[in-house]
């Protein structure tokens, strides 16, 4: 089935302008609790029902709360800053996503960071003092869904929290060094 999402953002919203173009800020706080819903949303992949789907680009402050879904986060573009909460992801594992045009691909993984020519890219991702689990994958995946793509510039700092997946707490196929601490 497909489900529905919490929060998502539109994947023609590229990055802001050098003339100053506003872009969407989006702030969750520690009561916030955001699920993904079953059902139908029509430009999912089966069995993809990620909380938040960020495919364009948005300033994202995540200071706490509880995000579900079959990822907490399915990533394309946009920046990240997560001082809190917890992210869990319950959906089925997918060790290499196909490429997926019109919606996101699922991974099965808490923090799941996809890419492809289609969307936004060139990702910021700061997490401290959270709780990030996958009962299925990873918590921290990131990779490139079309290989033909040029990698985009991702900045990816995990700094403290703690994190957990069946398959493992962090994979990542293009970034290095980017773990600072955390259990």
């Amino acid at each position: 089935n497909q489900g529905s999402m919490a929060i998502t953002t539109n994947g023609l919203i590229k990055e802001p302008s050098t003339e100053g173009a506003d872009v969407a800020q989006i702030n969750i706080y520690e009561t916030a609790k955001l699920t993904a819903a079953e059902g139908t949303s029509g430009n999912m992949n089966s069995d993809d029902a990620p909380a938040i789907y960020a495919a364009g680009h948005a300033i994202w402050n995540i200071y706490g709360g509880y995000i579900e879904g079959s990822e907490a986060l399915s990533i394309k573009g946009g920046e990240f800053y997560i001082t809190g909460g917890e992210l869990k992801a319950t959906g089925k594992f997918n060790s290499e996503p196909d490429a997926y045009n019109n919606g996101s691909e699922a991974t099965g993984s808490a923090i799941s960071i996809t890419e492809n020519k289609s969307y936004a890219g060139n990702i910021v991702l700061e997490v401290s003092n959270a709780k990030v689990t996958s009962e299925k994958g990873y918590a921290v995946f990131e990779t490139i869904t079309d290989k033909a793509v040029q990698p985009a510039i991702n900045d990816i700092t995990i700094t403290s929290g703690n994190y957990s997946g069946e398959k493992g707490a962090v994979k990542a196929e293009t970034q290095t060094n980017f773990i600072e601490g955390g259990i």
